[in-house]
């Protein structure tokens, strides 16, 4: 089925999805510099928002373990034409559509782990860079604990990428982390990846995963 839909801002949206599973069908504007064969063959460079939870909860050696995972996130993925914007939340988009690894790395040194949980903004932000990502798969990222400040607004942003198109994946990343509520902002089940007991020594495990769910096309 495809839906046809205005946004917010009076821009028609357009929405394709398989009505069997439910699941989002790849699709190209015509002026896009894409060849069909490559859509229909679902090899579709992507366009990956880092969304990295700053809040005063992520204070601590978790948050510099954070930072590793995005950046090797970033280096497994940095192939096939792929691009990615960070966004800190609280906070702003600190690097935009590039794929220069350097600027992506200076991008995430600079991010601290300081003041309230506002992850509905950071999303909200996400999903404005992601619309501009012609020619590509839309996906946000987002490392987290799950504490926000508005659960609802948080979910109804996520639910707003996943109805465009957009792929929602989550990581949930420290002790506290809900993952539960997590889990319920992603597109499947297979979509929110978590640590058992301790980041550090989970890493490898994590970045495994969440690598080859990366590289798989939505």
């Amino acid at each position: 089925a495809v839906t046809f839909r205005y946004s917010i801002n009076g821009i028609v949206d357009l929405f394709a999805m398989d009505q069997t599973t439910g699941q989002s069908l790849p699709h190209r504007r015509a002026d896009e510099p894409l060849p069909l064969q490559a859509v229909a063959e679902q090899k579709v460079p992507a366009h990956f928002a880092l969304l990295i939870d700053c809040s005063g909860s992520m204070f601590g050696p978790d948050f510099a373990a954070v930072k590793r995972i995005t950046k090797s996130l970033i280096k497994s993925n940095i192939g096939n034409a792929n691009h990615f914007s960070i966004i800190g939340s609280p906070g702003d988009i600190v690097a935009s559509h590039t794929r220069d690894f350097q600027t992506l790395n200076s991008a995430i040194d600079e991010l601290k782990a300081v003041g309230g949980s506002p992850l509905h903004l950071g999303i909200a932000r996400a999903r404005n860079t992601l619309g501009h990502a012609v020619g590509h798969r839309r996906v946000l990222v987002m490392l987290s604990d799950g504490l926000t400040d508005n659960r609802d607004t948080t979910s109804g942003e996520c639910r707003r990428i996943r109805q465009s198109g957009g792929r929602v994946i989550a990581m949930g990343l420290t002790p506290t982390a809900d993952h539960h509520y997590l889990a319920s902002l992603c597109s499947n089940r297979n979509d929110y990846h978590r640590y058992t007991e301790n980041i550090s020594a989970d890493e490898n495990n994590l970045l495994d995963g969440a690598y080859h769910n990366l590289a798989a096309q939505s």
